[in-house]
């Protein structure tokens, strides 16, 4: 069967990829972006929406695009500034780039439909597939708290292989070129078990993330603690006017050597005054440990 082929305007989109079956919604600034757009409203096209490989780049060029997108259609422009509109866009069908023959004024292509693989009836292997996704996004939800209710929601309800895949790849916050490959896989149950893979590897960066965030917490709360013990150690030198006792650095170095929590007080020495110093070691001491260690 011959493929049925259409030149429609090209909007390339930077870190984003829509899905088909999907409505999104996101800020344009770009002149050829804008254009584009218009020319596809005014003139009641679809576009084709796809994803530069870089986003630094102002102008694409063919080299500069994924030659997969989503061919769509524009529901809402809305001027948000002199420079700048926000754009709702529905996602259809799948397209693929034959040529690009426009850069300016704005992208235009030849562009092919392209269709998924049949994924034919469910079978117990498929539904094994689609539990396995909901456990996985079941641990990412406790890993990501803020992740909208509404997301949860479709996602639990999705029964179909390849539209649920489509979902999770648009609504999870996943690396672009992990997004397009999910975007480039024809077959619906092998997408689903790539979106599988891709969540599985996000939940092991973000589980590293946090336990080297806790490490680094853990070891700017003892830098803390030995700062403060430090200028509790100055403030006495001060009050007994001692800066060389010995008896003074040997509780400093025992009161050093507790490794306190964070949570630790620090005491007015100057509301100890009229103790002797023998008697407002002890207190400092007792004052830091909760009296749980002697001073000896």
């Amino acid at each position: 069967m011959e493929q049925t082929t259409m030149n429609i305007p090209v909007l390339a989109l930077r870190g984003l990829t829509v899905f088909p079956g999907q409505n999104a919604g996101f800020d344009v600034e770009r002149e050829i972006s804008m254009l584009a757009l218009n020319n596809a409203m005014e003139e009641g096209k679809e576009i084709l929406l796809v994803t530069q490989r870089e986003l630094a780049v102002t102008y694409p060029d063919e080299e500069d695009l994924y030659t997969l997108g989503t061919i769509g259609r524009v529901l809402q422009i809305i001027k948000t500034s002199d420079s700048s509109v926000r754009v709702l866009v529905h996602g259809q069908d799948k397209g693929r780039i034959r040529r690009l023959w426009q850069t300016r004024p704005f992208l235009q292509a030849n562009v092919v439909k392209v269709e998924d693989d049949f994924p034919g009836k469910m079978t117990r292997r498929i539904e094994a597939i689609m539990r396995q996704t909901y456990a996985i996004f079941g641990e990412y939800r406790e890993m990501v708290p803020d992740l909208p209710d509404e997301v949860i929601a479709k996602v639990l309800d999705c029964q179909d292989p390849g539209e649920l895949a489509n979902y999770i790849g648009y609504s999870v916050n996943l690396r672009p070129q992990d997004r397009q490959r999910i975007l480039e896989e024809l077959n619906p149950v092998k997408r689903l078990k790539l979106v599988n893979e891709i969540l599985t590897h996000e939940l092991d960066v973000i589980s590293l993330e946090v336990e080297m965030e806790k490490k680094v917490r853990d070891r700017v709360g003892r830098v803390q603690k030995d700062m403060i013990l430090r200028e509790q150690v100055k403030v006495l030198q001060h009050e007994l006017g001692e800066d060389g006792d010995d008896e003074l650095q040997t509780y400093r170095r025992r009161i050093v050597e507790l490794e306190l929590d964070e949570d630790t007080p620090v005491i007015s020495f100057s509301a100890e005054k009229g103790l002797g110093k023998e008697e407002l070691l002890q207190v400092i001491f007792d004052h830091v440990t909760g009296g749980e260690a002697e001073a000896r």
